[in-house]
């Protein structure tokens, strides 16, 4: 039996889920939080329609890909792939929710991973979610 490899994070954010989906989708934004890594420069550019581009320059890595679902404080979905690495493409979906008692309840599923690949792109969401939210907190 084959198991699919997989990322399944789910996280609270002190934030409305529409401040949490432009964190997602602003290219300046996604710069201040995007890399596990907070020594590393990022830089991000999107065209934010369905089918749009987006490209997240971490440092000397580079993930690509195209938007697949966008819908405003709910669903932020895209394809994913590192530059340089020569990996399949993989789908990332984010999906947003008001959280009882206020803020966003966040679920983050990566699927079409290898199990090693599965294993680092948890740590790496993990970490990335982390600043995310400190993000959030600043303000």
């Amino acid at each position: 039996m084959t198991r699919d490899p997989h990322v399944h994070l789910e996280h609270h954010l002190a934030a409305d889920p529409a401040r949490v989906y432009a964190a997602w989708t602003d290219p300046a934004l996604i710069s201040r939080w995007y890399c596990p890594n907070p020594d590393l420069p990022v830089t991000a550019t999107t065209d934010l329609v369905v089918g749009g581009a987006y490209r997240v320059e971490m440092g000397p890595h580079v993930v690509e890909g195209v938007f697949t679902e966008l819908r405003p404080a709910e669903v932020v979905a895209f394809t994913w792939q590192w530059t340089s690495l020569g990996e399949p493409v993989s789908h990332v979906r984010v999906e947003l929710s008001p959280a009882e008692g206020g803020g966003t309840h966040l679920v983050l599923r990566h699927t079409g991973l290898s199990p090693e690949d599965a294993e680092g792109h948890t740590e790496g969401w993990t970490l990335s979610l982390a600043r995310l939210e400190q993000e959030l907190a600043a303000g």
